[in-house]
């Protein structure tokens, strides 16, 4: 969970790696060839899509798919932590 603690866009190839070994076990070592390959961070992860993951390697259309729909529910994880965070800000400012 300690990369969980920390923003994605702080997250560093290792924490990439290891989102996707609990995130895509089936295909895991495909991707993870391509993501270390290609230096992928927090911050590029939250903007794949599916060009990119097929510049990358990813050739099948199926495992793009399970790459990012497994990215998109992380972008909204991450939303709805900024939102939080956000609002925690603000109540707390309003003493």
């Amino acid at each position: 969970l300690g990369s969980l603690a920390k923003p994605v866009v702080l997250w560093t190839q290792q924490d990439v790696c290891k989102w996707l070994k609990k995130h895509c076990p089936h295909n895991y070592l495909i991707y993870v060839e391509a993501f270390s390959h290609h230096a992928i961070t927090g911050r590029a992860l939250l903007r794949l899509n599916g060009e990119k993951l097929q510049r990358m390697g990813i050739a099948h259309e199926a495992q793009r798919q399970e790459v990012l729909q497994q990215v998109l529910q992380l972008q909204v994880r991450e939303e709805v932590r900024n939102l939080q965070l956000l609002s925690q800000a603000s109540f707390g400012n309003v003493s």
